[in-house]
């Protein structure tokens, strides 16, 4: 048994050892050097059978129960593609509930968009522009979560970001980071633009930043079959007025 154990678990492959008829030495050995279960040597053929067939049951919903576990965790992956990884974390950890209650709180909040994207998108078909958008918001996406950004949404090709909730480094820090993430994304959008060129795009991507910090409420809007995790108030909108009034290229605080 311990031979056939060091080559198959328990969960490959079930061993059932036949032992002397009320001898309880050999039953416990058996058991502790890897055996599934034990009969006894004076068992009838049906006896036998109903041993074997309640071990195949065993292993028949063990089976069931891994893929079952597996199922759970791509489903998993594929949702935590559409939220932010922080709401993402707080929704299955024991912080959920509490992090995300509504509430009243002081958030950096970032705006940002391509500058004449409509431009842009006349002049390609639309499998380049969805390959480019994508390319462009993995790039920003990265940067962001780099600077512990919670990534609000994308409404086409602008983008809108916060600090402070569910997680912050506190006020001053928050908003510090946050403009740190807009100079990178502004820096890593000169290369990009290199690499567009490259590729024969004629409108290579420009972006305007709009910054502001303030009270807002953050939490659950929706209905109770659609929810969205993302904050309101006037800073939010500012924030974006802050981003329609930029010059491109620059971030307007």
């Amino acid at each position: 048994i311990t031979k056939i154990r060091s080559i198959h678990s328990k969960d490959d492959l079930n061993i059932i050892a036949i032992v002397e008829q009320d001898n309880h030495e050999q039953s416990s050995l058996v058991l502790k050097y890897g055996a599934s279960a034990y009969i006894y040597n004076t068992l009838t053929k049906e006896q036998v059978c109903l041993v074997v067939n309640n071990l195949l049951d065993v292993y028949e919903n063990r089976l069931i129960t891994n893929r079952t576990k597996e199922q759970i965790e791509e489903y998993k992956t594929k949702l935590s593609k559409y939220v932010s990884p922080q709401i993402y974390q707080s929704i299955l950890t024991d912080l959920g509930k509490e992090s995300l209650d509504s509430k009243t709180k002081k958030l950096t909040i970032f705006f940002s968009d391509i500058v004449n994207f409509t431009a842009t998108t006349e002049s390609l078909e639309s499998e380049e522009l969805t390959s480019m958008l994508n390319s462009y918001l993995v790039v920003m996406s990265e940067i962001a979560l780099k600077y512990g950004a919670t990534i609000d949404k994308f409404i086409g090709d602008a983008i809108m970001i916060f600090f402070g909730d569910p997680f912050s480094k506190g006020i001053k820090e928050d908003a510090i980071s946050c403009v740190k993430m807009a100079i990178e994304m502004q820096n890593r959008l000169e290369s990009f633009r290199e690499e567009q060129k490259i590729n024969g795009v004629v409108n290579p991507f420009h972006i305007r930043c709009g910054i502001a910090t303030g009270t807002v409420i953050v939490g659950n809007f929706g209905s109770n079959e659609r929810m969205d995790y993302s904050i309101l108030g006037k800073f939010v909108n500012l924030a974006s007025h802050l981003e329609a009034a930029c010059t491109p290229d620059e971030i307007l605080v």
